[in-house]
């Protein structure tokens, strides 16, 4: 199982650009902030500690909005996070990754993305579009 965030501030959103290293699956491709689960953890305890690894990001607002669908990947839970203006300036890339951007549906459409990001912007974007109004 795995969690992830669409992180929202000022019309924006958060992507995640993974690390540049063939070990791992989709290398140099943006996708949101998240992962995998740890042992024992709930959908939301994972959404939280991802955050804070990959982008020191406290996360205090948060609500679910769906299960990705897509029918070759594992089921993800994304979840919605509204920063604050303070919140925001305390956010500096994490241990993991090769950048945090914060970019509009538009443009991140424009880039390599993880399968998954692509079938939820292709399957949810108006969802998410109403989130950056």
């Amino acid at each position: 199982m795995a969690a992830f965030a669409f992180v929202t501030f000022d019309k924006k959103a958060l992507f995640f650009l993974r690390d540049n290293n063939p070990s791992i699956p989709f290398p140099g491709h943006w996708s949101l902030l998240g992962g995998a689960d740890e042992p024992g953890e709930t959908f939301e305890q994972t959404m939280i500690r991802e955050l804070k690894e990959e982008g020191d990001i406290e996360v205090s607002r948060y609500h679910y909005l769906f299960d990705s669908q897509d029918p070759n990947q594992p089921s993800h839970a994304i979840f919605s996070v509204v920063l604050s203006e303070d919140q925001v300036k305390k956010i500096s890339k994490g241990t993991e990754g090769q950048e945090i951007r914060w970019m509009t549906l538009d443009e991140i459409d424009k880039l390599p993305k993880v399968p998954a990001l692509a079938n939820i912007l292709k399957t949810k974007y108006q969802i998410l579009q109403s989130l950056l109004s």
